[in-house]
């Protein structure tokens, strides 16, 4: 829903002029489609009941002034989730720039013969990632796979990244600011400002006594987020004693699903408004799972729920790397841990592409059918192709150990991490609060990033530049919006030329 909520803003801002909105059930979108010039698809593949109306959608005729936008969440899905989406992706997001004839822009110069120029028409299929990481990532597993399963050059993919983030205000329950949503100022409906829908309330805005605790958000559950280094951050006597101090505490703030373990909570959690309690923490903690995953290839829900109402991140120097428009101004940052692996997404999915193409080229899986027929199968084929027969078994062995990885790193977290919930805070005697600091902790760790949260005017600075931020991203989600519908705007206008030229020579 986030996803989705942050699409439409960005291209209803873009349209605010004459959009009207409106609402269809699935099952009647395959009938008014094609009157439609840009078809999004929040998250793609959607796995469920959703997948067949995706493929539907993706794999019919589509009007050629029709353009798709597919959000990818997790890459590793493209090519493992179901056996028509890799064809499909060959086709569609992976084809050759079509060439096409279209009328001349306003100030180019003369134009030439009948007065339209050839262009490069955008890709009617185009892919949107959520994060910088993932859409590296995605560029380069596509690119590397497709070049690797086709003759020629290998294509050059674009896939922008958009966060999703939308405008929002304190809710009137809240007693907080109210910017208001539909205002346009600076000709951006909702960013008019570095104060705009940041979570400050008026009567205490750049004040640090308006922000209280510390916050992880997110579905509660061991395998999304690392609460043991969280609450072991947080057990350092000098960060009890500043959470004692202002009576504060650290926050879960999400849902629960009641079949899952639960992990005690404190007693300061209480069922608020969601928005509204994440907006007056003094920071959110990213508490990135030790897999990795989101420093590779996928998004973080954090990022963009503290963006969004312009509270500072406490997060570790890697996820700066791989979230390259995260600012050090919005966020407490911390040194990585000793032995943390540096991540390259772009080369690592390449490394990943390389197994699947062993395993997919139709010489591959001729070779391999053949190589599991036995002895005989075998002797008829030649000394090559039986070689390239038991490399596709090791590049078919690697694709699913690769598909499987993140799985097996979550078990085996989740087993841990359902031993120890919140273990070094349970190693506190009840109700026993520090009387004072113990000494400091160590630079650049953990417990100093929350520390520097309790600072005078730290938390006000960090919530201003955390405001400047969201400014920032959601122009710059727009003009990826903006420059969509000009590319669906060019395909239309080449359809009306194409179709007019076929009228005059009928």
């Amino acid at each position: 829903m986030d996803v989705a909520a942050g699409l439409a803003w960005a291209f209803q801002d873009v349209m605010a002029e004459w959009y009207l909105g409106d609402y269809g059930t699935p099952s009647s979108l395959l009938e008014t489609a094609d009157q439609f010039d840009v078809v999004a698809m929040a998250t793609f593949p959607e796995e469920g009941p959703g997948m067949p109306l995706q493929r539907q959608l993706v794999e019919r005729a589509a009007p050629p002034h029709q353009r798709l936008l597919l959000g990818v969440h997790n890459p590793v899905q493209l090519l493992a989730s179901a056996q028509w989406l890799p064809e499909m992706l060959l086709k569609q997001v992976l084809a050759q720039p079509a060439q096409a004839q279209v009328a001349p822009a306003a100030g180019s110069g003369p134009p030439a013969n009948d007065g339209r120029t050839a262009a490069t028409l955008p890709p009617q299929v185009q892919l949107v990632a959520l994060s910088p990481n993932v859409a590296a990532y995605t560029r380069s597993l596509l690119e590397a796979w497709a070049g690797g399963m086709r003759p020629g050059p290998t294509p050059i993919l674009d896939v922008p990244w958009l966060p999703p983030l939308v405008p929002w205000s304190h809710s009137p329950a809240a007693g907080g600011s109210s910017d208001g949503d539909g205002s346009r100022e600076g000709g951006q409906r909702g960013i008019s400002s570095s104060s705009e829908h940041g979570g400050s309330s008026s009567s205490s805005s750049g004040k640090d006594g308006a922000y209280r605790h510390l916050c992880i958000q997110g579905s509660i559950h061991p395998t999304r987020r690392d609460y043991a280094a969280a609450f072991a951050a947080a057990s350092h006597p000098a960060v009890l004693a500043q959470l004692a101090r202002g009576n504060e505490s650290l926050l879960l703030v999400g849902g629960l699903r009641r079949e899952e373990p639960v992990p005690p909570i404190p007693d300061a959690l209480r069922p608020f408004e969601y928005y509204d309690t994440l907006s007056r923490c003094r920071a959110i903690l990213t508490a990135f799972p030790d897999t990795d995953a989101y420093l590779v290839n996928k998004s973080s829900s954090t990022l963009a729920a503290a963006i969004t109402v312009g509270v500072p991140l406490v997060a570790e120097e890697r996820v700066f790397v791989a979230y390259s428009y995260l600012q050090q101004q919005a966020a407490f940052a911390y040194d990585s841990p000793p032995g943390a692996a540096e991540h390259y997404p772009a080369a690592e999915a390449a490394a990943a592409a390389a197994g699947i193409v062993a395993a997919q080229t139709p010489q591959a899986r001729l070779a391999r059918r053949a190589l599991r027929g036995g002895d005989d199968a075998i002797a008829e084929l030649p000394a090559g192709d039986v070689e390239a027969a038991e490399a596709a078994e090791d590049g078919e062995q690697a694709q699913d150990e690769h598909l499987n990885e993140e799985e097996e790193r979550d078990q085996q977290q989740q087993q841990q991490q359902q031993r120890s919930w919140l273990s070094p805070w349970q190693q506190q005697p009840e109700n026993e609060q520090p009387e004072q600091e113990a000494g400091q902790p160590e630079a650049g760790s953990y417990s100093a990033a929350l520390l520097r949260a309790f600072e005078p005017g730290a938390a006000a600075a960090a919530h201003e530049a955390a405001r400047s931020l969201k400014v920032e991203l959601m122009q710059q989600n727009v003009e990826v919006a903006r420059q969509f519908l000009l590319g669906a705007a060019a395909r239309a206008a080449a359809a009306a030329l194409e179709a007019t030229a076929r009228a005059g020579t009928g």
